[in-house]
């Protein structure tokens, strides 16, 4: 049922709304639409295609649109095939839009067709997500958001997560909350959740708000489909399994079971009633359930029949067994004797159980505070020498230029008290005027006064600002954090000094030409995403240190770093620091 959570999406918004203001093909997009079969489809697109006088805005466009029904079809090559010559086409004619969704579905058809690692999806993605963000479609945002993010299922579903609650915020913050898309985040967000050993609240809470979605948008299978996901939760949760929960949610899908046309659906929802029935130890109604199911559907393979079929039966009688084995241990257990036993021995197992739990608690705590003791001397260690380390570096700064232009300064005014020259009181003053910028130099760097005056985002701002520009470094940078979330002064320093070592970073060793940065507010923490395109952490030796004094920063605030360094060579940092 999980089975890749991922939905095929493609955007032809922004490219279709362009192209109807300036060409009236209006009817045929409507005529195209309305159409529910890839063959017809494309025959439409093809009929289309053969009109004299089309330019080339509605060729690319056109061709494009050939290419979804192609995905359905599984013609990928054919489909590959038609997107890079489009791409081409559209660069030729400067069409934003086009490109834009020339990429988005490359990365679908190699996401579909499995041709290509989920680094090569997630490629064409991220190009289609900058020109989205270039072009100001938020629709088209938060679907490639969605699409990342589902990409990630079974092996990153961190990354995975922080992608999905994205596409959703991009949704909310622009009122989007009445498509299809933005439910099915919801959906796979509460997927991920499971995975992530998420709190049940969480996981329900999503897909009640996946249910609602339904009703507003008058989808029946969306309605339905929300209790089957609740209903396979409390199946298969570790950590919540409840058959009776389950139960009820899939009953409530079974009174309506007419209503999906697929009969692997079907199939579907009638085996999970007959493993809650199971599963409950209703062995007889589970059983019946099958007989009823194989009786009265079609889809039913005659082989694959009499297999299920003679299985359910020995679970059946399997589950009997255990049913009359049960009952004979409680009638024997009625007699005076075994009671006696049985009595005895749950006490010895009562003592020697609550011995080991507080033995094995009291030596847990006692392990536990040492480790945790050996970590903070150890961080307070480490954030000791790069202290140290900053301050023999300004002393050097102090000797080599502040005190040295003091005392030239002194010479050239001695020297003038002797023998009086207006040249030389000139270059005195401009002597002091260039120490005094050194000086207000070396104190911004150890504290702005823009982050005590306006706060951390402005002196992240100014920043990017002062840093990047000469290194030829374009970014993007996003503050979302609240106002009304306040962030202690503490927090706020740590999170510039780490910030400011990691653009420091960048500009010498990354070789970097883009920096994303984005700095939110999620769960009472406040977290940063870092990611440039440069050559990632070369040797771990050298640029690992400073990592390491970051790390160390953040264990005395009880903060979090993870590192990826990706395949292509960029650095992806993820920073959570509760508040």
């Amino acid at each position: 049922m999980f089975k890749k959570a991922f939905i095929i999406v493609v955007v032809f918004t922004a490219c279709s709304q362009e192209a109807e203001q300036k060409h009236n093909y209006t009817q045929f997009w409507k005529h195209f639409k309305a159409q529910s079969s890839p063959e017809d489809k494309l025959r439409i697109l093809d009929s289309f295609l053969n009109v004299p006088n089309l330019n080339d805005t509605q060729q690319v466009f056109a061709q494009l649109s050939k290419i979804n029904p192609l995905i359905n079809l599984a013609k990928y090559d054919t489909a590959l095939s038609i997107a890079h010559i489009c791409q081409k086409k559209a660069v030729e004619l400067n069409y934003d839009s086009a490109i834009m969704v020339s990429l988005h579905l490359q990365g679908n058809i190699m996401y579909s067709s499995n041709s290509a690692s989920i680094e090569i999806d997630q490629k064409f993605w991220h190009q289609a997500l900058n020109i989205a963000r270039k072009k100001n479609y938020p629709i088209v945002q938060a679907q490639l958001n969605n699409n990342i993010g589902a990409s990630y299922y079974g092996f990153n579903t961190d990354s995975g997560i922080y992608y999905l609650k994205e596409a959703i915020h991009i949704y909310e913050k622009h009122h989007i909350t009445k498509v299809l898309g933005y439910f099915m985040s919801m959906r796979v967000l509460a997927t991920f959740l499971t995975k992530n050993a998420g709190t049940e609240e969480a996981i329900i809470a999503l897909y009640d708000s996946v249910y609602r979605g339904g009703e507003i948008l008058k989808d029946t299978q969306l309605m339905y489909n929300s209790l089957l996901y609740k209903c396979d939760f409390y199946l298969n949760s570790k950590k919540n399994k409840d058959p009776i929960k389950a139960q009820y949610f899939i009953d409530s899908v079974y009174r309506h079971i007419h209503y999906f046309k697929d009969f692997g659906v079907k199939k579907t929802i009638e085996n999970y009633m007959q493993r809650c029935l199971y599963d409950r130890g209703k062995y007889k109604q589970a059983l019946d359930s099958y007989y009823f199911s194989a009786n009265t559907s079609a889809y039913w393979h005659p082989q694959e029949l009499n297999q299920k079929m003679a299985e359910m039966e020995t679970r059946f009688q399997t589950g009997k067994v255990k049913t009359n084995l049960i009952e004979a241990q409680l009638n024997l257990s009625r007699t005076q004797r075994n009671w006696a036993l049985a009595a005895a021995a749950l006490l010895l197992v009562m003592g020697t159980g609550v011995f080991y739990f507080f033995y094995s608690r009291k030596r847990t705590a006692q392990t536990q505070s040492l480790l945790l003791q050996k970590i903070k001397n150890q961080s307070i260690q480490e954030l000791a020498i790069a202290l140290e380390k900053e301050r023999v570096g300004i002393a050097r700064e102090l000797h080599d230029g502040i005190v040295q232009n003091i005392t030239a300064i002194s010479l050239k005014l001695k020297q003038y008290v002797r023998t009086p020259n207006a040249s030389m009181l000139t270059e005195a003053i401009s002597e002091l005027d260039h120490t005094g910028t050194e000086l207000r130099s070396i104190s911004h760097q150890m504290m702005p006064p823009v982050l005590e005056s306006f706060g951390l985002n402005a002196a992240i701002k100014q920043l990017l600002q002062n840093s990047l520009p000469a290194a030829n470094i374009s970014h993007n940078y996003l503050y979302t954090v609240p106002q009304t979330v306040e962030i202690a002064k503490s927090t706020q320093h740590t999170l510039y000094r780490i910030v400011q070592e990691l653009v420091q970073n960048m500009v010498k060793h990354s070789r970097a030409t883009h920096l994303e940065l984005y700095i939110r507010h999620s769960d009472n923490n406040v977290v940063v995403f870092y990611e440039d395109n440069g050559i990632g952490i070369q040797n771990k030796a050298a640029d690992g240190k400073g990592l390491e004094n970051l790390a160390s920063r953040l264990q005395l605030l009880n903060g979090h770093m993870s590192i990826e360094n990706e395949q292509n060579g960029s650095l992806f940092i993820l920073i959570r620091i509760p508040i």
